[in-house]
């Protein structure tokens, strides 16, 4: 199955979804190596953007 450039592009929903998903967590508790969990989701929240945007952008850069 081959993916257009279009369809690789939906991807990039998940680094804009993501984000939301952490605001379900408390801001305080609990904590992770003294530092609040919410701190290391949105960390975790821009490792993933980085690594889905640069899938996407090397998939359609191939397209092309």
């Amino acid at each position: 199955m081959s993916w257009g450039p279009r369809a690789w592009r939906l991807l990039l929903v998940v680094p804009i979804a993501a984000p939301v998903l952490v605001i379900a967590v408390r801001p305080d508790r609990p904590r992770l190596c003294g530092i609040p969990l919410f701190y290391w989701l949105h960390l975790a929240c821009c490792l993933l953007s980085v690594a889905v945007t640069t899938v996407v952008n090397r998939k359609i850069g191939k397209a092309r």
